[in-house]
């Protein structure tokens, strides 16, 4: 699971913060219907999977849809 970063390609890349928008935009909407009574609503249920396999189709080598060039450099200075 080492290869999981934010990529560079500009589709994975848009996928990516598309992805992280939409979570955060449905945990905004949650926490203000809690705080204004409405409760959870559970009727979109399915629109969640979508922000998360947006993430997923970014991060993920084998579902991005352009393929992304491991870098010659070394992940961590820590390394001999």
């Amino acid at each position: 699971m080492s290869n999981l970063k934010v990529p560079k390609k500009w589709l994975n890349a848009t996928l990516f913060y598309l992805g992280c928008f939409g979570v955060v935009f449905h945990l905004t909407a949650t926490i203000y219907g809690l705080w204004v009574g409405l409760g959870v609503i559970t009727d979109y249920w399915w629109t969640w999977p979508a922000p998360i396999v947006c993430i997923l189709w970014g991060i993920l080598p084998p579902l991005q849809l352009q393929a992304e060039r491991p870098s010659n450099k070394r992940s961590s200075t820590f390394e001999v």
